[in-house]
């Protein structure tokens, strides 16, 4: 490194100046531009001084310069001949419907294997899966064109062909076993059998005897079965169908909307299981988890209603109220309300729900409406989760009074509850 031959130090007060001829490593690399008539007069230490006017000062920009690079050799100044550029070729065209659809002809036409693309271009190998419908009945997708922004929603109910489809291609979905207030029973009946890579869903951490738990709660909980917000969760259960819409309810209570149910639960994927082997379904404990999942737990208020809502109703006069009770066990309920049991909505012998028009029917016979809002609740919510359910099929606006009819008998005044006379012993 080259140090200039004038250079100053201050000791005290006393300048000592060193006359030493200039070292360098390299030629032409600094040039002195200091006076020496005036060295005494300074007092800082200048380990390099610059000279922009001397003949070997390089401007550091020039280095990024193209120009000296392209056009003029650096080292002898030659002149190099100019780099042609090959023309850049024309803008893809934008894909629009029309040439989407002819792509998807010619890859039919073109395909040797005896395969056949639905209409949301999945490519279908298997007859079985391929005689039901995909992905008709698994998401609506609506455009909105304000913002442009695809809206989906996503059915009440799914088959087990097409959870079947879905786990065939690799869908990121969540699969869960609802268990039911009986632990020790459910967990011990899980670890039997269940649908392959499912995982079991206490019913005591989503509720509390019909309470539902707190938000972080069942967010920490679900975080630890490895829910992600992009999960689609599929429910059910061995049987009993009120644990399943129970915990449907929770999760759209909790704002995962992506969640469905499967039609028939336990009972129908082994029926599948005897006309193929595709259905596959495993024994022992659910796999270890591999990460914890990022689902944030978000209030609806559109799912759920407490006392003060209900009670302010007599006063608006917004909502129908809907008793799930059965008939012949109800000990009274709350005035104005209107039986609808659950048996009236599902099939108990065969375990299917009733079809479209005949719950048309149940609801229209009770009086209820489609453009009118409705409060549903029981004795613990899971029968009321159960109509609710059934109300959301059928694009009913209705939530749930998870008080339901024990808190309303305490705190309620005496003019809004109906309890039958009690027979006297003769």
């Amino acid at each position: 490194m080259y140090y200039p031959g004038d250079r100053i130090w201050q000791n005290r007060g006393r300048n000592f100046c060193s006359t030493s001829s200039p070292q360098s490593i390299s030629r032409n690399f600094f040039t002195k531009s200091v006076d020496q008539n005036n060295v005494n007069k300074q007092h800082t230490y200048n380990t390099v001084i610059d000279d922009k006017t001397g003949p070997t000062y390089e401007d550091p920009d020039s280095l990024y310069e193209r120009n000296n690079i392209i056009g003029t050799d650096i080292t002898n100044s030659q002149i190099l001949p100019p780099i042609i550029q090959s023309p850049s070729p024309p803008p893809v065209p934008p894909a629009n419907i029309e040439s989407l659809q002819r792509l998807k002809r010619s890859m039919l036409n073109s395909s040797s294997l005896n395969q056949e693309m639905n209409e949301k271009g999945i490519l279908i190998k298997d007859k079985e899966i391929k005689s039901e419908t995909i992905l008709s009945n698994y998401e609506k997708i609506n455009f909105d064109e304000k913002d442009e922004n695809i809206k989906i929603k996503y059915n009440v109910f799914i088959s087990g062909s097409e959870l079947l489809s879905f786990l065939n291609i690799k869908k990121k979905i969540c699969i869960f076993e609802v268990s039911s207030d009986r632990v020790d029973w459910s967990k011990n009946d899980f670890r039997k059998e269940h649908i392959e890579s499912a995982k079991l869903l206490y019913y005591g951490n989503l509720s509390h005897v019909g309470v539902p738990v707190h938000p972080l709660q069942f967010q920490r909980y679900i975080r630890g079965l490895g829910v992600d917000e992009d999960c689609y969760v599929i429910l059910y259960d061995k049987g009993e169908i009120v644990w399943s819409t129970y915990a449907f309810w929770i999760f759209k209570l909790y704002g995962h909307e992506k969640v469905s149910i499967l039609d028939g639960g336990m009972i129908e994927w082994k029926k599948l299981q005897e006309v193929s082997n595709k259905y596959h379904t495993e024994s022992g404990i659910s796999n270890f988890l591999q990460k914890l999942g990022n689902f944030k737990s978000k209030w609806n208020s559109d799912y759920i209603m407490t006392f003060d809502d209900l009670l302010a109703n007599f006063d608006r006069k917004e909502y129908d109220i809907v008793d799930a009770q059965k008939s012949d066990l109800i000990l009274g309920h709350i005035r104005t309300a209107q039986n609808i049991p659950i048996e009236d909505v599902y099939e108990w012998s065969s375990d299917k729900w009733r079809n479209i028009t005949q719950l048309d029917e149940v609801f229209k016979k009770t009086g209820l409406l489609p453009s009118r809002p409705i409060a549903v609740y029981c004795s613990n919510s899971l029968r009321a989760s159960l109509i609710w359910v059934a109300l959301q099929r059928m694009n009913y606006t209705a939530s749930i009074y998870f008080g339901s009819w024990p808190e309303w008998l305490i705190r309620a005044p005496d003019y809004l509850k109906i309890i039958p006379k009690t027979k006297t012993r003769k």
